[in-house]
């Protein structure tokens, strides 16, 4: 069983690192569980110019930290992504990641099991879960739960209640991917209105610009 954990803040010692290397430490305790850990922050990550030549190509032109993160992603069956929130919303340098994935058009996490952690100190803790987890749900991902922590600036986050919920949150991802839990309802319906009724009929339009993103969807059934 293979997950990825992405620390996506700037910090990599951090609150929001702390609670992701005890869900680490959690989940390495199954023997058939490999973890790979990623400090988004460990390698610079070019910003997305918006040519579009992945959509043709399945890789950015850029070949920079950003493809070893995606091709750590296609590689797994689970992700954790672990984020601070910065002005109430995430945080720019994981942003840049994000525009660079082939995530929502490609539908990277289709079948992948997904897990988000979010820290804060005053507010927007929410706002920053649901933008990682709508980026889940319209990547194809299998969202098993969320974890929000409230913590003071450079304070232990793992208060026993904390460490406590990081661990249920760890063995309720690993039982999902264990046992092929299947999507929630609700999710298979957003993702189904953003590919099939937003995103399909747009791309068909100008298949000459999209021709790795149609063969991708081909080989996971969106289209036939």
């Amino acid at each position: 069983m293979r997950i990825t954990i992405i620390n996506g803040s700037p910090r990599k010692n951090g609150a929001t690192a702390k609670l992701l290397k005890e869900i680490k430490s959690r989940l390495e305790k199954h023997e058939e569980v490999s973890v790979s850990y990623y400090d988004i922050s460990s390698k610079p990550i070019q910003t997305c110019i918006g040519c579009m030549r992945c959509y043709n190509t399945g890789i950015c032109h850029m070949n920079d930290y950003a493809e070893d993160l995606n091709a750590a992603i296609r590689n797994s069956e689970g992700l954790i992504i672990g984020l601070p929130t910065y002005v109430s919303n995430i945080p720019g340098i994981l942003k840049n990641y994000i525009d660079r994935g082939h995530f929502v058009i490609e539908q990277a996490l289709k079948n992948k099991y997904a897990l988000s952690l979010v820290t804060y100190e005053i507010a927007g803790g929410n706002t920053a879960l649901k933008t990682i987890n709508n980026l889940f749900r319209y990547s194809g991902g299998i969202i098993t739960g969320s974890i929000l922590c409230k913590v003071k600036f450079n304070t232990n986050p793992l208060s026993d209640r904390m460490t406590d919920r990081i661990y249920q949150k760890a063995d309720t991802f690993y039982n999902a991917i264990r046992t092929r839990k299947s999507k929630r309802i609700i999710d298979v319906i957003l993702n189904y209105i953003a590919i099939y009724i937003l995103i399909k009929p747009f791309v068909l339009k100008s298949r000459d610009k999209y021709t790795y993103v149609i063969d991708r969807w081909k080989s996971i059934g969106v289209i036939r």
